[in-house]
């Protein structure tokens, strides 16, 4: 909402800086076209005593117009109010008049009045009395009639033939009124697409009314011409404007404006309705009666602007007079204030406190961003759903000839181009160009926003005696430093590439090639920094191509990449690799084989472990088969006590195995504990850094 605001008093601090002199009545006086389909519009409309000055508009203009009306009556009266044609649907408007019944001819409107009091002119005589009806009959062999019946004043009926009737007339005025406004809603459907504005002023004597307000135009567009001679271009650039309004563009101050306003549609035109529920009455018993208690006072009442709550002082605007005119001081100067000369922003200032004056409201000042403007010197002039095309530069600049090839633009013959700096003190627009040169056509070419100072190249046509070709070389790598720290050893390399570029050239004379190469994300550029330039995120490099000839150019790049080792899984083969890579010395290599050393006896404890494990799950499955066996040994005789005794001593046996076995599982386990412990602590003591040969 902000931004809405700042645009729309860089409107009005824009209009009244360039106010005019009087014009002829409702004279548009000023134009300003931007580049979001917005216009605005001046007025100066000459005015004596009370008075009324209306307004056509396009229908789908009227919610800009409303959004953005300033009026100002610069001669001291006021804007009592602007009034304008109601956008309700026709339909709500139909269903308040006549109870929304349609009318449909004579016959329709004569049975919509049944009962009401009439008049009807027939070509004998006057009719007068009441409606009674009208009914349909045969009034001979071919053709049917309408019978029309009226009870008069003194209760007599009459009848007569509808085709008699030569006028009627309802007595009653309210039930006349809304038949005309019934008749009327329709007639508005043929001229719907225009709608009156009509703002009413109130003052004494001869004086002028400023009017301004936005709508929707279409976008103003740019077009140039370069026309090239040696090393400068002489640049015409014009201004294409549409008038798409009812109203010719005569004699106008035309402004245009490069920017990027806020803008948006919002209707406030057409009014809104809600649906609200609806609650029948219902029966209750009355209450009895109580003695009432002290009054209550509302939530609406306690708020701020209730009835009864003071009203809140309106800012004083003095300080704003006085700062606009350079007054610090003196407030007497207050009443003599227009014989000074004007402090910057002064009149802005001034007309705004006219607009507080005149339409009773206030605003607030603020600071606008970033505009170009294109103030035409000259008036111009457009009619009415007309176009016009308008010289905003004509001015040199300087130029050279070159060709343009850009990487991975699938093409082999680069472009023809020329390059331009911006020497005219303006801004140029984005928009299409074309060249010439000694009287010949070269092409057409696309423009981006050229601002004051900046170079551009224009490419116009395909270049012919030139082709490009390209390839991507071998990779190299090389390691440039090795780092051992807190478990990992890293390796960073630098990785070469080279792009290699070919440029043929068959024309009789040497060619400026500009080559685009795209930045590629983590790759570094070994080329000579004074060879090439940045170009949003392009490398541009010029290269001479000699005639006759193929001229090679070989663009270096570089990244950095990195190889992570965990030094807990190095193996000798890796400890010896590195060794032989000349990444680590003797010293460390033996620092790193302590660590395979210390993992073999880990290894060779996990093994001995394993096996002891095993042991004893041998012996669980035994137990298990000794106790089935001892379940089946019932009896009493000797050799099955024998037998039975035989399996509990083995048991026994197995038992004090067992025993053993846990024993020396848990030393084990103790020992491979230990040199678990010994190895971490033994790879956190590895740090080095060595920086390696390239």
């Amino acid at each position: 909402m902000r931004k809405v605001l700042v645009f729309s008093l860089f409107l009005f601090a824009l209009a009244f800086c360039y106010a005019q002199q009087p014009q002829e009545e409702k004279k548009t006086a000023r134009v300003v076209l931007y580049k979001q389909g917005l216009g605005y519009v001046e007025k100066y409309v000459n005015v004596e005593g009370d008075a009324s000055i209306e307004l056509i508009f396009d229908e789908k203009d009227i919610p800009d117009v409303l959004n953005s009306l300033v009026v100002v009556d610069l001669g001291g009266g006021v804007v009592t109010n602007i009034g304008y044609e109601s956008k309700t649907p026709r339909e709500k408007l139909l269903s308040e008049v006549l109870g929304g019944r349609d009318v449909a001819g004579l016959v329709g409107i004569l049975t919509l009045f049944k009962g009401a009091q009439a008049v009807f002119q027939t070509a004998g005589a006057e009719i007068q009395g009441r409606i009674a009806g009208v009914e349909e009959y045969q009034k001979n062999k071919e053709q049917k009639s309408w019978r029309v019946t009226v009870m008069r004043d003194n209760g007599n009926i009459e009848t007569f033939d509808i085709f008699d009737i030569t006028s009627f007339k309802l007595s009653d005025e309210l039930l006349q009124k809304d038949l005309q406004k019934y008749l009327k809603l329709y007639s508005e459907v043929f001229r719907k697409e225009q709608k009156k504005i009509v703002i009413n002023t109130k003052g004494q004597g001869k004086r002028q009314v400023f009017i301004a307000y936005t709508l929707e135009l279409p976008v103003w567009k740019t077009t140039h011409r370069f026309v090239l001679r040696g090393n400068k271009a002489l640049c015409q650039s014009w201004a294409v404007v549409d008038n798409t309004t009812m109203e010719e563009w005569k004699d106008v101050n035309m402004t245009l404006v490069c920017g990027v306003p806020v803008t948006f549609q919002y209707d406030i035109y057409s009014p809104l309705f809600t649906l609200r529920q609806k609650i029948s009455p219902t029966q209750s018993v009355a209450a009895p009666v109580e003695k009432p208690e002290e009054p209550y006072v509302s939530e609406e009442e306690g708020r701020v602007g209730a009835p009864g709550a003071p009203m809140a002082q309106k800012e004083d605007t003095m300080a704003l007079r006085k700062k606009a005119w350079g007054d610090k001081e003196n407030e007497d100067s207050e009443k003599s204030f227009a014989l000074k000369e004007p402090a910057p922003g002064a009149r802005a200032a001034l007309a705004m406190e006219k607009l507080a004056s005149s339409v009773q409201s206030a605003i607030a000042t603020a600071t606008v961003g970033d505009y170009f403007i294109y103030n035409i010197a000259h008036k111009v002039s457009v009619g009415s759903k007309s176009s016009a095309m308008i010289p905003i530069v004509n001015k040199d600049m300087t130029s050279r000839k070159v060709a343009y090839w850009k990487y991975g633009s699938g093409l082999v013959s680069p472009y023809q181009a020329v390059e331009i700096t911006n020497e005219t003190g303006l801004v140029l627009d984005a928009g299409p160009v074309t060249l010439f040169e000694e009287g010949n056509y070269l092409g057409n070419a696309m423009m981006n926003r050229l601002q004051k100072g900046e170079k551009t190249l224009l490419l116009y046509a395909l270049d012919q005696s030139l082709k490009v070709s390209d390839e991507w070389g071998k990779e190299t790598t090389s390691a440039y430093l090795a780092v051992a720290r807190d478990g990992y050893m890293v390796i960073k390399r630098w990785r070469i590439g080279q792009m290699k570029f070919k440029i043929e050239n068959t024309a009789d004379e040497e060619r400026l090639l500009i080559l685009d190469y795209p930045k590629a994300s983590g790759w570094d550029v070994l080329n000579d920094k004074s060879t090439y330039t940045e170009k949003d995120n392009y490398l541009r490099f010029e290269i001479k191509a000699a005639a006759k000839k193929t001229t090679e150019f070989e663009l270096k790049l570089r990244r950095d990449d990195s190889q992570t080792f965990y030094l807990y899984n190095l193996s000798d083969k890796d400890i010896i690799f590195f060794f032989n890579e000349r990444w680590i010395n003797d010293k460390q290599k033996e620092q790193l084989m302590e660590i395979v050393k210390i993992r073999s006896q880990m290894y060779t404890t996990q093994q001995q472990m394993s096996q002891t494990q095993q042991q004893i799950r041998d012996i669980f499955d035994d137990q298990t088969r000794l106790r089935e066996n001892i379940k089946t040994l019932t009896g009493d005789g000797v050799a099955e006590r024998e037998m039975r005794n035989s399996y509990v001593t083995k048991f026994k046996e197995q038992e004090t195995k067992l025993a053993q076995l846990r024993e020396q599982l848990s030393g084990l386990q103790a020992k491979l504990n230990e040199l678990s412990a010994k190895l971490s602590d033994y790879i956190s003591r590895i740090v080095f850094e060595n920086t390696l040969e390239k």
